[in-house]
């Protein structure tokens, strides 16, 4: 895992979504299975226009036997990318 405020190689954006819903787009390296609350999405990276509720979530990357965690927040309408190089052993 990175060290807190270390990003290099990750980024976390936001953008007006289309159509006005929230949304998360979803990348990583390399391709990951995707939880988002707790939930398996039953998707993988990359995932582009995942709809959510606004607010807070939790975003669950795991490769493997491997899993990452970040938090996004999501405003009303609002697109949120999240990019993230993962290490693997």
């Amino acid at each position: 895992a990175r060290a807190p405020g270390d990003d290099t190689a990750d980024s976390t954006t936001t953008a007006p979504a289309a159509g006005g819903a929230t949304t998360l787009d979803i990348n990583t390296i390399p391709a990951a299975r995707v939880f988002l609350d707790g939930v398996d999405t039953g998707r993988r990276t990359p995932i582009r226009g995942l709809v959510v509720t606004p607010g807070r979530h939790v975003v669950e990357l795991r490769v493997g036997d491997t899993s990452h965690r970040y938090p996004v927040v999501a405003s009303p309408g609002e697109s949120v990318r999240l990019f993230r190089v993962l290490p693997t052993d």
